[in-house]
Parts: structure tokens; C-alpha cells; sequence
């Protein structure tokens, strides 16, 4: 009886002293939340901005999309190569949401939308989509506003109304760009598809790092064009046209 008694007395001290500490650490808190349940916030990129906005410099791909009000998280890295962010981005994600592809298929209707130009070698001369099985290209649009600018609803359209499987090209003053790698002179690739994904939460990590969560697609395709001027600079916002009715495509 005793050594019961003892073995109980020993539970209900060991019990309150872990309420004690319990208690001091409620006090040292003062009531707040862990980090990680405040650190989730909403957009404040959205809604989406209207009319032609002009921009003073280039910046990064990620902080395009996100002043176009898409919540789409841009990887660091495209195709091997570290992807070039202009000036210092408000967000840098930590995730990808890039699709791997080169080619494009179409039921029937599809259409593009430049979002926006922020190449510094020009106007970009012609956006133009080529057949796998055909030799002719057929422009979609043949010039555009100097960059830098974004837009989310100024920007040319095109429609493309055939059944097909397609690459996009790209032509400015300084080069030709083809969707597909082993098109280019390069052999590399000039293209980043992403889904576009709206109405995300930017979760919050350290300092400006993170990612979108939450988005809703919109069954439409970014396409994030980086123009191949020489040294290339890996920053894939030089051209970026909003694609719709379209599945992109890997042909490897």
C-alpha cells in the first residue's frame, strides 16, 4: 500500500509540474499563434489590373504573373539553367507548377492573348504557329508594342480555328525561336508553359520566399517566352501570350 502510494504521489507531481511548464509557456506566448498559421495570406495581386500598363524596368517572370493576377508558382530553374529574376521580386516560390511541353494540339478553335513584351531587342516581329506535317507558318500577329509593358486584356488575339498539332514560333530582330528545342539554332528551350491558375494563397516561408496554393485553372496555358538574345539571360518574360483551347504537349 505504501509503495502504491508513493508510485501515485510521484504521477500527480510529475503531472503538475508539466502543467506548470505548460502554463509559463502560455504566459511567455502572450497568446500568439505559431508562425506557421499567420503566415498565410491572400494575394494582394488580385483582381486582375486593367488597361496597358507601362513598366519603368523589367522584372521578373514571377512578378509578372503576379501583377497579372495569375497565382501560379514559376520554377527556379528551367531546363537545367537558373532562371534569370530582374531587380528583386516581391515573391519567389518554392514550387513549380511548369508543364513540360513542346508541341500543341488543337480541337478546333484556339486562341492567344499577349499579356506582355519586355524584351529590350525590339518589337517582336511575328508570333506564328507552324503544322508538325506542314512547311507554311501562319502568323498570328506581326507586331507588338515595345516593351516593357503588361496587360491583361489590350494585348493582340488571334484565333486559330483547324484541327491540329502544332509548335509556336517566335521571330524578333535578333533571332527565331521555335517551342520545340530541336528547332532552334541553340537546340535548347525558349519556352516555359504554365497553367493558369487564379485565386491562390501566397504561403509565406522566409523573407520574400514561399508559394502559391489554392489556385483555381482557368483551362487556359501561359506561355513565358524567353527570346534568345546572346548571352542568353534565362528570364522567360520577354514575350508572354495567354493560350486557351490548346493541350500542351510533350513530344519527348
Amino acid at each position: 500500500m505504501i509503495t502504491t502510494s508513493r508510485f501515485y504521489a510521484r504521477r500527480l507531481r510529475m503531472w503538475l509540474a508539466l502543467f506548470t511548464a505548460a502554463a509559463a509557456l502560455l504566459v511567455t506566448w502572450g497568446g500568439r499563434r505559431p508562425a506557421a498559421l499567420i503566415s498565410v495570406h491572400q494575394s494582394e495581386c488580385l483582381p486582375r489590373p486593367t488597361g496597358f500598363i507601362q513598366l519603368p524596368h523589367e522584372i521578373s517572370l514571377q512578378d509578372t504573373l503576379d501583377r497579372l493576377g495569375y497565382t501560379v508558382n514559376v520554377p527556379a530553374e528551367v531546363d537545367g539553367h537558373r532562371l534569370f529574376n530582374w531587380m528583386q521580386p516581391a515573391h519567389q516560390s518554392d514550387l513549380s507548377d511548369a508543364i513540360h511541353a513542346d508541341v500543341f494540339a488543337s480541337g478546333g478553335r484556339s486562341s492567344f492573348r499577349e499579356l506582355g513584351v519586355q524584351s529590350l531587342f525590339g518589337r517582336v516581329s511575328s508570333l506564328g504557329i507552324q503544322g508538325l506535317n506542314s512547311k507554311t507558318q501562319q502568323d498570328l500577329w506581326l507586331s507588338s508594342p515595345p516593351g516593357p509593358w503588361i496587360s491583361s486584356d489590350v494585348g493582340q488575339t488571334a484565333d486559330v480555328s483547324r484541327d491540329q498539332i502544332f509548335t509556336l514560333h517566335l521571330a524578333c530582330n535578333v533571332s527565331h525561336i521555335s517551342s520545340n528545342a530541336n528547332q532552334n539554332a541553340d537546340s535548347e528551350c525558349h519556352l516555359l508553359v504554365l497553367p493558369a491558375l487564379v485565386g491562390g494563397l501566397w504561403i509565406h516561408d522566409s523573407s520574400n520566399f514561399g508559394h502559391w496554393s489554392g489556385g483555381k485553372w482557368t483551362g487556359e496555358f501561359i506561355l513565358c517566352w524567353d527570346d534568345g538574345g546572346m548571352p542568353r539571360d534565362y528570364d522567360y518574360q520577354d514575350v508572354v501570350v495567354l493560350a486557351s483551347g490548346v493541350l500542351p504537349i510533350s513530344s519527348t
